[in-house]
C-alpha cells in the first residue's frame, strides 16, 4: 500500500477484509512506533466506594 500507492479500499479488498478503517488504523498505530504497541485501557474506571 505504501509501495504502490493503493488505498485503503483497495487495499481491504485485495486482503478480503469488510472494514477499510481497520487498515487506516493499523497503519496510524504502526506509525506511533513502539507507543502504538502499548495496549490501552478499555471500558469506564471503576467506581471507588467513598
Amino acid at each position: 500500500m505504501l509501495k504502490t500507492g493503493a488505498s485503503y479500499q483497495e487495499t481491504a479488498e485485495q486482503f478480503r477484509l469488510n472494514n477499510p478503517s481497520l487498515i487506516q488504523r493499523w497503519v496510524k498505530t504502526f506509525r506511533q512506533g513502539i507507543q502504538g504497541l502499548n495496549s490501552k485501557p478499555k471500558g469506564r474506571p471503576s467506581m471507588s466506594k467513598k
